[in-house]
């Protein structure tokens, strides 16, 4: 569009809530108006009546680094509280104009656009937003699996690189993990090119091939972890390393618990963001007979796999 890219991590401290600063980035601060464009979904560390969103934007984003340090410090209560409370500080100074705040459906497509005036972010309208999105927000058709394979983790997909609400796993330290859906193991097998070696999240699952390993920086990795303090020190841990995928996927049916493995409750998916077309196994096909929100596209599905072990994708029909 010919519009340049100023990215930089200069910050300038607007204002304080709870004692902790507010920061802003400094060209924002010079163009002397803002419009925040973000989706509004379930946030990955903690629940509330504002997560992820323009508030989220305002707070975090416009501060870059800083404000991810400052806000995050307090861990999951602390970002609770603080974003929405930074939002409507930032707001209170004049420079935002509004916010752009789009909802996505279950198979990642686009839902809702609504534009939100400045007393609307972190106010009702946007809360109206959240409350709709988790309604429509992705989730897996089953409670309860053994193995659940992840065909591709990215930070392009999630904040975690794999939903922890579509998971069913927070991994932090202080906060319940959910009741459902309850996994046994998970194998992850690939990274995302998006993702520029940042594998933020990796530590939700228990066994990754070595093709996703060796794709890691952890440099960049640990950088984002510890930007966001207590709530990703357990995410960023490395978990069992395993030759191929083929060895990732055996290793989970091994040590899942189920002596019968013709018995094993094992899906596969894309990624956590697209649920739309999934992978079962027999178990999982025939509890799916008979409900009105699953349908059976294809039977007898092997699980094919290259010269090296790398899992083919199903086809996607």
């Amino acid at each position: 569009m010919g519009a340049p890219v100023r990215a930089t991590m200069a910050v300038k401290e607007t204002g304080k809530v709870r004692g902790v600063r507010v920061v802003v980035d400094q060209a924002a601060l010079q163009a002397g108006a803002v419009v925040v464009i973000n989706r509004v979904k379930a946030h990955t560390d903690f629940h509330g009546t504002i997560e992820s969103g323009p508030a989220k934007m305002l707070a975090l984003g416009l501060g870059h680094v800083a404000a991810a340090a400052e806000l995050h410090a307090d861990g999951p209560d602390g970002l609770r509280a603080l974003i929405p409370e930074a939002a409507r500080s930032l707001v209170s100074t004049g420079l935002v104009l509004g916010a752009i705040a789009t909802v996505e459906n279950e198979i990642g497509e686009t839902a809702i656009v609504q534009g939100l005036r400045p007393h609307e972010i972190a106010a009702e309208p946007e809360m109206r937003l959240l409350r709709r999105a988790k309604e429509i927000m992705p989730r897996l058709p089953f409670g309860e699996l053994d193995v659940l394979v992840v065909q591709r983790v990215g930070k392009d997909l999630s904040g975690e690189g794999l939903d922890p609400n579509v998971i069913g796993r927070m991994y932090i330290t202080g906060v319940p993990e959910p009741e459902s859906p309850a996994i046994r193991c998970i194998a992850a097998l690939s990274l995302t090119a998006g993702s520029a070696g940042n594998a933020l999240g990796i530590g939700l699952t228990d066994f990754i091939s070595r093709r996703l390993a060796e794709a890691i920086d952890v440099d960049a990795m640990y950088a984002n972890a510890l930007t966001a303090g207590i709530v990703d020190v357990q995410r960023a841990k490395l978990p069992i390393v395993l030759p191929s995928d083929r060895l990732a996927i055996q290793a989970a049916l091994a040590s899942c618990g189920r002596r019968d493995l013709s018995r094993a409750r094992l899906m596969w998916i894309l990624d956590t963001e697209h649920l739309k077309v999934v992978a079962v196994s027999g178990v999982l096909a025939a509890a799916a007979v008979g409900r009105d929100d699953l349908e059976l596209i294809e039977e007898g599905v092997k699980m094919r796999f290259d010269r090296q072990g790398s899992l083919v994708p199903p086809s996607r029909p």
